[in-house]
C-alpha cells in the first residue's frame, strides 16, 4: 500500500524507461547534426 511517499512501481517502471527513451534521442540528435556538416 502507497503512503504517498513510496513510488509506485509502475511509476518507477515509467520513469526508468522515459529516461532510456530521452537517452536515445539524445544520442539520433548527435548523429543528425553529424549528417549535416553545413549547419
Amino acid at each position: 500500500m502507497s503512503n504517498g511517499k513510496d513510488p509506485d512501481p509502475e511509476i518507477a517502471a515509467l520513469a526508468a524507461r522515459i529516461t532510456q527513451l530521452e537517452k536515445r534521442l539524445d544520442g539520433e540528435k548527435k548523429t543528425d547534426y553529424s549528417t549535416f556538416p553545413e549547419i
